[in-house]
């Protein structure tokens, strides 16, 4: 059996099918909703892109089985299409035993958390700060990131910031504080995170005061084993509370701790796991000798084989990302003589050399990856490419045809080919551009890919089908990216005839889905102008105008960073949850 985490790998898609082909079983691992990320995020940026969230969405069908930690995440992932979703709720390998109240210090209220929980810190601060005003016997405690040492304004005495750092200095941190909370906006992506918080505070002699979400809610007993609080009065309320009555918090103390001792050890669990794990397999597992040179390079774990990244791997990491393609290439380029069939430097160094266009080296590169794995739809289709741009049409065609043969949902494969019969006017394209449609509905790049593969004169209404069906999919995050995307697309149609009544109607609803984008509102207005609707067309000219100089001044004001200032995203993020 084999247990996948997300990676940004359409190859992935493959290893399912062949493995369903063969009998094996393959699980996707799905433990956070990243499809509503905050704006601010480490991460989010890569999910703007619509083919990540494709991907995901692919595997989250194609596996067996998926695995995830709570039952939200698990409802969501039933409705995206996932089979046989199990989950396993977080669990704590370890519990150690409950010492003492801390006594004789100050009474002491913390919080920790990543980056990504910064607006729900923030959204609490002020009635946070008021109360702490009001109590200059309180003490305040938070382990973040650098830039929330701000969100509170005390005496250095009572305000004890650190920089997150490793789980040993969670932990002491932790022992460090009488009171954890636990806010959370009412966000999807907050919906669908575990309880591991009230397990981790629990464990340690914390007391918690959790948001009522579906973290919590059925987990955490109301006055007995934490809080459950639903605004910021509330919250105040019961820190109130626990500042002035000790026997209740230290029940509370007691009840948080046992409760963790008895129900949630991992090795109280893993039966449970295991027994998915069989029922997923089509007969009785079988011991199979672990090869030689796997053994050799393993880590003994307890009873793991752990096998830490090697030469090849560490050399891969290293350059890919920094250097240029070309010092890529030379690097890969020695691996591959070290390594001759290690087959994703094979793959990738074909991949460079196309980029590069040196396309006939690149050829028998990928030849070599292909006498390895004939069925990597990867492979197939960078040498589909290559054939292309050395104006082999047929055999670059029948390439990508043996590609999505092979593995149908290789989404690359597809963009290669509907770009390829799009500026051949191949007319097959538009009965490809479907089936790449049907294969991936939620991704508009593959829609608007498939528009330019069919008759130019239906372009301007399929565009518009398009922005019509995914409008509502495009929220703050996501809309710049769908702009890009659309404009150009609608941009490129428009201008061989801007007056066509067609292309008046696409440009009307694209300024007013993206009313922000001064291209789109200047090309609508040369269009009416044209069409001899001078009057709006003036007035789209002129509002094109103000949006430039709107963002003339926001650049002069905050300079050519078009990262906004932190506060502002936290601030826009908390009034979009509604709890301003």
């Amino acid at each position: 059996m084999l247990v996948l985490q997300f990676v940004m790998d359409w190859e992935l898609t493959g290893v399912c099918l062949r493995r369903r082909a063969a009998g094996k079983v393959t699980v996707f691992e799905a433990n956070d909703f990243f499809f509503d990320l905050q704006p601010w995020n480490p991460i989010a940026k890569p999910w703007q892109d619509p083919a990540v969230k494709e991907l995901y969405l692919q595997l989250l069908k194609l596996a067996d089985g998926v695995q995830t930690s709570t039952e939200e995440l698990g409802r969501r992932w039933k409705r995206l299409g996932a089979r046989n979703v199990a989950v396993f709720p977080n669990q704590l390998t370890h519990v150690p035993e409950l010492g003492p109240a801390r006594e004789g210090k100050p009474f002491t209220v913390g919080w920790a958390g990543s980056p990504g929980h910064l607006a729900d810190l923030y959204q609490l601060a002020p009635s946070l700060q008021c109360w702490l005003d009001a109590h200059p016997d309180v003490h305040m405690a938070v382990m973040t990131n650098e830039t929330a040492r701000g969100f509170f304004k005390l005496p250095v005495e009572r305000y004890h910031f650190e920089p997150f750092g490793s789980l040993d200095s969670y932990l002491q941190f932790l022992g460090r504080i009488d009171v954890g909370l636990a806010p959370l906006l009412p966000t999807d992506y907050n919906r669908c995170r575990s309880d591991v918080k009230f397990l981790e505070y629990a464990s340690q002699g914390v007391v918690g005061v959790f948001a009522d979400l579906e973290p919590y809610r059925g987990i955490v007993e109301h006055e007995k084993t934490g809080l459950l609080y639903r605004n910021s009065l509330e919250l105040i309320g019961f820190l109130e509370r626990l500042r002035i009555d000790r026997e209740f918090r230290l029940g509370l103390r007691r009840a948080g701790y046992e409760y963790v001792q008895r129900n949630r050890i991992l090795s109280n669990h893993i039966a449970d796991r295991l027994k998915w794990y069989e029922d997923l397999l089509a007969k009785p597992s079988s011991t199979v000798a672990v090869p030689g040179e796997i053994v050799a390079q393993a880590v003994k774990d307890g009873g793991y084989l752990r096998l830490p990244p090697q030469e090849p791997e560490k050399t891969l990491r290293d350059v890919m990302g920094v250097a240029a393609p070309a010092q890529v290439s030379t690097a890969l380029g020695r691996v591959i003589e070290q390594y001759p069939k290690y087959l994703y430097a094979l793959q990738h160094q074909g991949k460079l050399l196309n980029d590069l266009r040196q396309h006939r080296p690149a050829l028998d590169v990928l030849e070599r990856a292909r006498a390895i794995a004939p069925q990597s739809a990867r492979t197939l289709a960078e040498m589909g490419r290559a054939w292309y741009r050395l104006n082999n049409d047929a055999t670059a065609l029948a390439s990508l045809d043996h590609a999505i043969t092979f593995n149908p949902h290789y989404m690359p494969a597809w963009q290669y080919m509907l770009r390829m019969l799009s500026v051949n006017k191949d007319p097959s394209g538009a009965r490809r551009a479907e089936e790449a449609s049907r294969i991936f509905p939620t991704c508009y790049p593959v829609a608007l890919l498939g528009v330019a593969a069919q008759p130019r004169e239906k372009s301007a209404a399929l565009i518009l089908a398009i922005l019509e069906r995914f409008e509502s999919t495009f929220d703050a995050n996501s809309k710049p990216t769908a702009l890009v995307a659309f404009r150009e697309a609608i941009l490129g149609v428009v201008k061989a005839k801007p007056d066509s009544p067609d292309h008046l109607a696409l440009l009307a609803r694209a300024c007013e889905v993206f009313p922000e984008s001064a291209r789109l509102a200047s090309a609508y207005g040369e269009a009416l102008i044209a069409a001899g609707r001078d009057r709006e067309g003036w007035e789209q000219q002129a509002r094109a105008m103000a949006i430039l100089r709107e963002g003339n001044l926001t650049q002069e004001e905050f300079g050519n960073d078009r990262t906004p200032p932190l506060p502002l995203e936290l601030a826009n993020h908390i009034l979009r949850t509604g709890n301003g």
